[in-house]
Parts: structure tokens; C-alpha cells; sequence
């Protein structure tokens, strides 16, 4: 529906936008922003229901998609590096989460093919939460913020927006319903940003062949910088282990900073290799954008390319 999707994308707008600047000046953003979008994601979701007159039992969807949410940001884990604590509510909330969920699923699915599809649209908002937080176990995701960016515009836009003639590259009508529960619009925001990262090694390399430290496939990711003049915002691709200087493509994030730096210092390194720590959340913001005017552009090129 336009009037809900214009809001959708008015909110995101502005509130990534807030977040982009946060993330370009600090490397933070503060969890105000990204609660304030998920909330009105909520908002819009129950809103939209209303007005388009879905049947009511798809309102449950709310209650594993805001317990999901909003215990990222409040309560205490149930597993932490202490190991495992009962927590009686956050468990409550959780079994009600997935209540819920069982529920619409009994509801939805036995009745109407488009009731069935419905429910299975519901499912990839609680599942890419979930899949959001598996890429930042894994580092696929490096900051805490990106995770909590993916989830809010998982609640802000659940479905591909339909907004005055756009997306202009609009999925084949008799594929949409399963790609659109296949690859979330949250997942394409996320790989519409990872598309404008193709070029970063491009320009690695040509800083490093400027500096004539070119050295493969560090060169594609980083560049090398005096130790004692490591910039602020760079993750560090050396470290040391078993007494020996070790190389790191995917730096951990748990790495103490400046114990990593004393140990290589002290094995008489002049200078390290480092990734800058690019703002995540700017590419995020523009693939929101592109999504919107364009769609999911990684299915328009595979699209393009088997067309010839």
C-alpha cells in the first residue's frame, strides 16, 4: 500500500541517515535510533493490516518479531562468557515468542493458498532476525550496530515496497511470491550494500601500489601503516601467536588492540597491516534507498546475465 510503504520509507530514511552520521563521526549509534525504527516498523506492520484488511491471526506475527527485537536491546542474555543463566522472564518471552508463531502457523496455513503464503511471508521477519545475529557470530557482520541496523529494517520494510511505480526493476510476477519469502527486502538492503564493496579492493590496491606496499591479498583489503601511527578507526590484520607474527584476513573482534599492538612492538615490528573500519551503516542506508527505486539488484543482474 503506498500510504504505508511512503511511511516506511520516510522513516528509514531519515532515521538511517541519523545513523549514518553517528556511525561516519564515532563508529557508534546509539541504540535509540534503531528502536525507534523498529518500533515504528511494528507501527506500520499493524497499521497496514488494518487498512489492507488481512485476516487478524497475522497480527501474532508481531510477538516473536518484537520479543526477538527488543530483547537485543534490553535484559540480561541468557548465555553470556560466564556461561548459561536462568533467566525466568526472557525465557517467558521467548516461549511466547514461539507460541505465537506455532499458532498463526495452525491459523494461517490449513486455509487459503494466499493465508498460507502469508504466514510464510510473516516467517522471514523472526527468521532474519535470526539470521542477522548467525552473520555476526561469524563475523559476517562486524558491528554490533549492523546487526541492529538489519533487524530494524527487517520490521521497517518485512515485504518488497510497491511505491508509486517502483522498484523500476520489478521481479517477474510468477517467481515474486517465492523469491520475496526466499530473499527477504532486508536481505537484498544487505547485499545491495555489500555490491558497493566490489570496488573497495580496487582502490586498496591502487593505495598500496601508490605506496609501493603492495603485497597479495593483504593489498586487496588493507594497507600498511608505521606501528606507532595506527589510525582510530582500523582493525588490525597482525597479531601475535605462539611467539611468531601471524597474519589475519577476517580480524576477530574480540582482539585486545593494545595488547595485540605491545606483543608486536615487542617482536620488533616497525610497522602493521590494517583494514580500514568502514562505516557499514552508510552503504546499508543507500542500499535501503536503491531497494526501494530499484529492488533487489543482485536478482536484476543474475536476472540480466541469463537473459543473454
Amino acid at each position: 500500500m503506498d500510504l504505508v510503504d511512503a511511511g516506511r520509507l520516510a522513516a528509514g530514511v531519515a532515521l538511517l541517515s541519523a545513523a549514518s552520521v553517528q556511525d561516519w563521526r564515532t563508529r557508534l549509534v546509539s541504540d535509540r535510533i534503531w528502536v525507534a525504527l523498529g518500533s515504528v516498523g511494528l507501527a506500520l506492520i499493524a497499521a497496514e493490516a488494518f487498512l489492507t484488511g488481512l485476516p487478524p491471526e497475522h497480527l501474532l506475527i508481531l510477538v516473536p518479531a518484537a520479543v526477538l527485537f527488543y530483547t537485543t536491546f534490553y535484559g540480561e542474555e541468557l548465555l553470556t562468557e560466564e556461561g548459561w543463566h536462568f533467566r525466568p522472564v526472557r525465557i517467558g518471552l521467548f516461549a511466547a515468542a514461539a507460541g505465537a508463531l506455532v499458532l498463526e502457523g495452525y491459523l494461517l496455513v490449513p486455509r487459503s493458498g494466499a493465508n498460507a503464503l502469508l504466514f510464510f511471508r510473516d516467517l522471514t521477519i523472526p527468521a532474519m532476525i535470526l539470521l542477522g545475529l548467525g552473520f555476526y557470530m561469524t563475523g559476517l557482520l562486524h558491528g554490533g550496530a549492523d546487526l541492529k541496523a538489519l533487524m530494524a529494517i527487517t520490521l521497517i520494510t518485512p515485504l518488497y515496497p510497491a511505491l508509486a511505480g517502483l522498484p523500476l526493476t520489478p521481479m517477474d510476477p510468477r517467481l515474486a511470491p517465492a523469491l520475496e519469502t526466499l530473499f527477504p527486502f532486508s536481505l537484498a538492503v544487505l547485499t545491495n550494500a555489500a555490491l558497493l564493496f566490489v570496488v573497495s579492493p580496487i582502490a586498496m590496491v591502487a593505495v598500496n601500489v601508490r605506496r609501493g606496499t603492495v603485497r597479495f591479498p593483504h593489498a586487496l583489503f588493507g594497507y600498511l601503516v608505521p606501528i606507532d601511527r595506527v589510525p582510530r578507526f582500523a582493525w588490525l590484520m597482525e597479531r601475535m601467536e605462539g611467539g611468531r607474527r601471524r597474519h589475519q584476513l577476517l580480524p576477530r573482534r574480540t582482539d585486545d588492540r593494545r595488547e595485540t599492538l605491545d606483543g608486536l612492538l615487542a617482536a620488533g615490528a616497525k610497522d602493521v597491516w590494517v583494514i580500514p573500519q568502514i562505516p557499514f551503516i552508510i552503504p546499508m542506508t543507500i542500499g535501503f534507498v536503491v531497494g526501494f527505486v530499484f529492488g533487489n539488484v543482485l536478482l536484476s543482474l543474475m536476472s540480466l546475465g541469463l537473459s543473454r
